[in-house]
């Protein structure tokens, strides 16, 4: 990018990468807040903006109180190639100096062109000479009216396609005494897409909503791990305090002439919770996070339709009126609830020059609904591979409530040597696989022979080494 500045707050920014509405929803949880992938679009479109709109100016407003920002973009095909579609952006942003605390920004983001056009005619070509020969790379990105160029590609694979992206959050912090604060901030996104099918005016609406609450202490969003089993590497920012942040994804109301169908997510609502001490006591360190999924169930014998492997759709249709609703729910009655939860401690034990022992341990647990509902690594990497399960049933009556004979837990203790030797840290550490596996039985039995090790089953594995500060 190159910025322009014209006195001391406007300002010409030449621009790259898709037009957002608005920059990402990052809620200040204790763990993982910034990582966390809270909206998690479910149509496939970029519900925040309008996708592969990259290269463009950017002219804005900025000053301490407040920004206003408005982009005008170049659509790239296929991400390499420039035509003559554009996009446009609009966001304001809100800073806390005009009000102590206080935070806000909001966008939108438009499609003004419903398509993009590739060059194909030969007397365009036939002017690209050995001259200028770097043209050649262009010329498929000429577009001309009067060439009779007829190859069009549609946005949306759909005739008069518009694309209007919005997002906005907000955040207050509101100091409790010395050194404690409360945090509550939300997140809301959405689309509205409109096209015109078999000449019916269409369209399509999808909104997602997100909201937290931090009760800290200390610094928000430090560059640091929690420093515990299972909440290291993959929490990246910390907060030390409680917090709690909800995800709900909005019904999608789409419409097609007079007809209006309610779309209801099987997935009602994602609730995420957790705790980080921070340095409240010397040289100990504690942490926890859970993710709890509640979804929809619908009765096998109620289903409209299978939807995928995982669930199932409830369709009314009422022609009378033209309303309809469609219902995506899980189809075992028993997995509606998923609950995974990690936490940790060590304690630093430091000892005459500089020496150092820390102990440590931390544990995990994930219900059979948490993994049946594929929830694995989909919000946030510190529930993956969590281990085999069982799937093998006595009788029908079970396999039809539940997919897993079993639920998941692990467990990671160990202990650090610090200063034994110059810059040298030793230590030993046992990671257990899903202690509550129950695969007992050849019919359950996994096919690969490294998953049949018992360490990979169950019992899992001892680790000693030793690390040496260059």
């Amino acid at each position: 990018t190159a910025k322009l500045h014209f006195g001391d707050n406007f300002y010409i920014d030449i621009r790259s990468g898709d037009i957002l509405a608005n920059d990402a929803y990052k809620p200040d949880s204790a763990v993982h807040g910034t990582e966390f992938n809270w909206f998690v679009n479910r149509s496939g479109d970029a519900a925040t903006g309008v996708a592969d709109f990259s290269n463009g100016i950017e002219a804005g407003w900025d000053q301490e109180e407040f920004k206003f920002a408005l982009d005008f973009r170049s659509y790239k095909a296929d991400k390499t190639d420039k035509t003559s579609a554009y996009g446009i952006k609009l966001t304001a942003e809100l800073k806390d100096k005009l009000v102590a605390g206080l935070t806000a920004s909001a966008g939108l983001a438009y499609n003004l062109s419903t398509d993009w056009k590739d060059c194909k005619d030969p007397a365009i070509a036939e002017t690209v000479t050995a001259e200028n020969a770097s043209l050649d790379d262009h010329k498929a990105n000429i577009y001309d009216k009067d060439k009779g160029i007829a190859t069009a590609n549609l946005f949306g694979g759909k005739e008069n396609y518009h694309l209007l992206a919005y997002a906005a959050q907000t955040a207050y912090k509101i100091g409790v005494g010395d050194d404690m604060f409360v945090k509550p901030s939300v997140g809301f996104r959405g689309s509205n897409a409109t096209w015109k099918e078999s000449d019916k005016a269409a369209s399509s609406m999808e909104n997602e909503l997100a909201a937290g609450v931090l009760f800290g202490w200390g610094d928000i969003n430090k560059d640091a791990a929690a420093g515990v089993p299972y909440l290291g590497d993959p929490s990246k920012k910390v907060s030390p305090g409680v917090g709690v942040v909800a995800y709900i994804p909005l019904p999608t109301v789409s419409k097609k002439d007079d007809d209006t169908t309610t779309t209801y997510d099987a997935l009602k609502a994602m609730i995420v919770p957790s705790f980080y001490l921070g340095d409240k006591v010397t040289n100990l360190s504690a942490a926890a996070y859970a993710e709890i999924g509640l979804f929809n169930f619908q009765k096998p014998a109620d289903k409209y339709a299978a939807f995928s492997t995982s669930t199932s759709v409830l369709e009314s249709c009422d022609d009378s009126t033209g309303k309809n609703q469609v219902w995506k729910g899980i189809k075992k009655e028993n997995e509606t609830t998923a609950i995974a939860i990690a936490a940790g401690i060590a304690y630093k034990i430091e000892l005459d020059d500089g020496q150092a022992i820390t102990p440590k341990a931390g544990f995990r647990y994930a219900n059979s609904a948490y993994v049946a509902n594929g929830l694995e690594g989909k919000y946030s990497t510190i529930f993956q591979n969590l281990g085999m399960q069982s799937t093998y049933f006595e009788n029908a009556e079970d396999a039809a409530k539940k997919t897993y004979a079993g639920d998941f837990f692990n467990l990671n203790a160990g202990v650090d040597f610090g200063g034994f030797v110059n810059n040298t840290t030793f230590s030993v550490d046992y990671k257990s696989a899903n202690l509550l596996n129950g695969i007992k039985d050849e019919k359950s039995t996994p096919a690969s022979e490294k998953d049949r090790k018992y360490y990979n089953v169950k019992l899992g594995t001892l680790d000693v080494t030793c690390k040496i500060a260059l």
